[in-house]
């Protein structure tokens, strides 16, 4: 799709992120961030240009250059897509809060390549990867990370019970983790939209609202709850 003419530029930008994507699986790195680089240039100031960047970061955040990614990020905390702007944000954090704890980065090196297996969907090479931290480094500061890396991979094999144990555990044993909010937004949307129980997902958007009122999910567990309710014409 990147050599035709006559797409539209939204479409062209899409196809070549796709493709920087399937050069990064590939083992292509340099391919891939000349790809992203080439949307950021081409698209200036808009969403797709942000979603370039942050691929950008995280290519380089899965391939061990830690600080060319948190400067990236850094500059994405202010994304005007709140998804992007979140992603910037526990990206930048995961890696400050472990190279503050370890300035080898060896232990996040390991972790960040299970991340690279779990965008991948090599999950049980992700696994396998994710429980070689602890051996090799122990005593780590990735306790929580890990945690959350597998919960992603039981929502990836829709194993959402087994999720949810593991995200419980980090909502109430990590309560001051940079993945803590994450964990209770996701118990919420798990509880909703697959496991259908509309009580506790209420009760885990409610504890976003009153435990963590500065996290980016705070307006949609707002919304969520207030749906979940019964309020009527709530368009807030």
């Amino acid at each position: 799709a990147t050599a035709l003419q006559g797409v539209r530029p939204a479409l062209l930008a899409s196809c070549k992120l796709d493709l920087g994507d399937v050069y990064l699986l590939n083992g292509q790195p340099w391919d891939a961030t000349l790809i992203y680089s080439q949307v950021e240039k081409d698209n200036p100031n808009s969403n797709i240009a942000q979603d370039a960047l942050l691929r950008n970061a995280k290519m380089a955040y899965y391939t061990g250059d830690f600080n060319w990614a948190r400067r990236q990020l850094d500059i994405l905390k202010a994304a005007t897509t709140q998804l992007i702007a979140n992603d910037a944000l526990n990206l930048s954090l995961l890696i400050s809060d472990n190279l503050n704890a370890d300035s080898s980065g060896n232990a996040l090196k390991i972790y960040a390549r299970a991340d690279l297996q779990i965008f991948a969907e090599q999950t049980d090479k992700a696994v396998i990867t994710l429980d070689s931290v602890d051996k090799k480094y122990p005593g780590n500061a990735l306790e929580a990370d890990i945690l959350m890396a597998k919960a992603r991979i039981l929502i990836q094999q829709k194993e959402f019970a087994n999720a949810v144990v593991v995200l419980k555990a980090i909502a109430e044993k990590h309560t001051d983790d940079l993945w803590a909010d994450d964990a209770v937004y996701m118990l919420g949307d798990i509880y909703e939209t697959k496991l259908n129980d509309a009580n506790l997902a209420k009760s885990y958007y409610q504890k976003i609202i009153t435990d963590y009122p500065s996290s980016l999910w705070i307006n949609d567990a707002r919304k969520r709850f207030r749906l979940l309710r019964g309020d009527k014409n709530d368009a807030s």
